[in-house]
């Protein structure tokens, strides 16, 4: 399958409504810190077959809304490779979006929330080490962000990724949550080279959305979530609209082995805001499409769509907004400093 896509959050076994079956305990020792760079192959560990014999099962239970493991997927000509997908179920069929109004919002238990998923739409619950708090909005902490950095490495794919869209960032639901999926295809940023910008902070020499790179370094993943967090602290003091995407890649300094990707890099857009309810016509500006994988609604414009297209639209989602947080985000990194 070109991608499956799945929402999970972090909980522990004595807070959710599922059996002891459906808890993937783990521990450091199962994480996988380098892996082959070549897609779609069957590189499977034990969380990986996990959660693919899971999403087959509710697959064959009828439990989705629509289907997307049999999407139509090409790669557009041009400089950056887009990989596009035609979804046009997505934009019939997909979950009414809540009306969103600030980068930070109160968590509404009234409105829909992922404790209101049947038992048997739940794949599996990571636990690790400490409990979750179970009903927050969607703002990113450290804890989840742990979390995310953990499944990608408990994987040995290059083929997972993960992506967070923050409240005015096109969340359309405002429960912390990730969007976790499988994509058999390259994107350019898992290679894309960099520069830094400040300590761990790198930018893109060349993409068409400007963003702040951090990857993993010496297997320190509470340093990548302190620097991370850094920026998100920045982004939330300044009602700031982000988005987040997680992948396997290169190592930003371009010394990595030919076939092998030995870092996971984190990648984070400062974007313009999107309020209220969102209407999508011909594809979204959400942390799928910055990343460069864009899926299609609109049938008409399938057949015809060009790179040129898409870069205008997302570039101009983030073009402003990166300029105006790079000075603030290398001072924040040059001083040393923490936001409170």
């Amino acid at each position: 399958a070109n991608s499956h896509y799945l929402n999970f959050q972090a909980m522990v076994s004595k807070e959710v409504k599922a059996s002891h079956e459906l808890v993937f305990k783990y521990s450091n020792s199962d994480f996988v810190y380098n892996t082959s760079s070549d897609h779609g192959q069957d590189m499977m560990s034990a969380f990986d077959s996990l959660l693919l014999e899971k999403w087959k099962a509710a697959d064959d239970a009828s439990l989705f809304n629509y289907k997307v493991d049999d999407v139509e997927t090409k790669l557009l000509a041009g400089k950056y490779k887009f990989v596009v997908q035609m979804n046009a179920n997505r934009k019939i069929m997909k979950r009414k979006s809540q009306n969103i109004l600030n980068v930070v919002q109160p968590f509404e238990p009234e409105c829909f929330n992922f404790t209101k998923i049947k038992t048997e739409e739940i794949l599996t619950n990571l636990h690790y080490e400490q409990n979750s708090p179970k009903c927050q909005p969607q703002v990113l902490n450290e804890k989840g962000l742990m979390i995310a950095l953990h499944t990608i490495l408990l994987s040995t794919t290059p083929d997972i990724r993960i992506g967070f869209n923050s409240l005015t960032g096109y969340a359309s639901v405002n429960h912390f949550h990730f969007h976790l999926y499988y994509l058999s295809h390259k994107l350019n940023i898992e290679t894309a080279e960099c520069r830094r910008l400040a300590g761990p902070c790198y930018v893109f020499k060349d993409f068409p959305c400007p963003a702040f790179v951090f990857q993993l370094e010496n297997k320190d993943v509470d340093e990548l979530i302190r620097s991370v967090m850094k920026v998100i602290k920045l982004f939330l003091s300044k009602e700031i609209a982000h988005n987040l995407y997680i992948t396997r890649g290169t190592s930003l300094d371009g010394n990595s082995t030919d076939g092998e990707y030995d870092t996971v890099r984190v990648i984070l857009w400062a974007r313009k805001p999107s309020y209220g309810i969102k209407d999508i016509s011909v594809f979204a500006t959400a942390v799928c499409e910055l990343a460069g994988h864009v899926p299609i609604y609109s049938c008409d414009h399938w057949n015809n769509l060009s790179e040129e297209d898409i870069i205008p639209t997302i570039k101009g989602v983030c073009e402003e907004e990166f300029e105006d947080m790079s000075p603030k985000i290398m001072r924040l990194f040059l001083d040393n400093n923490d936001v409170e």
